[in-house]
């Protein structure tokens, strides 16, 4: 896919993106050429994920891509199963811990919940547990591999591992 043949219908769709071309297909090369279209989207970037984006135009270094992906989830910016997925990224890659992602996950799919893939599921209520016993005093997230395991078998739902 070129730039040319891309086109996004906000700033949601057009991170998604990114971070689906960077974390499910691996391709470099698509995220400059996707990221180098930046102000030929028809919507407004916020300030922070706009100068995220211009310094990874400017440098190619994907630090600023992973930035981009710790900004989406820290602020709950994606669909529910891509937030659980882009989060289970970062914790893969060693760019956030077991203890910040239980936090990042406590959510409430509510109604949503029935539509959710099993997997997705299962880290949410992996989350809710720990969170619960974090809080309580019991242990902290990462002294247990419930979450990271739920967290690895997540990754299968977009890589299809």
């Amino acid at each position: 896919m070129n730039k040319s043949s891309f086109s996004a219908n906000d700033q949601v769709s057009f991170i998604w993106h990114l971070l689906h071309l960077y974390f499910i297909k691996g391709s470099l090369d698509e995220v400059m050429s996707i990221v180098s279209s930046i102000y030929e989207q028809q919507f407004e970037f916020t300030s922070e994920f706009e100068g995220l984006l211009l310094k990874l135009w400017e440098t190619s270094d994907m630090k600023f891509l992973i930035e981009v992906a710790k900004q989406a989830a820290s602020q709950r910016l994606l669909d529910i199963d891509k937030h659980i997925f882009i989060t289970a990224c970062l914790v893969e890659n060693g760019e956030m811990s077991v203890n910040d992602a239980a936090f990042l996950l406590k959510c409430d799919a509510g109604k949503n919940n029935a539509n959710l893939d099993g997997r997705v599921k299962r880290v949410i209520d992996v989350a809710w547990l720990i969170i619960e016993d974090a809080e309580d005093g019991v242990m902290s997230p990462d002294e247990d591999n419930m979450l990271a395991d739920a967290l690895k078998d997540v990754l299968t739902l977009y890589r299809g591992n």
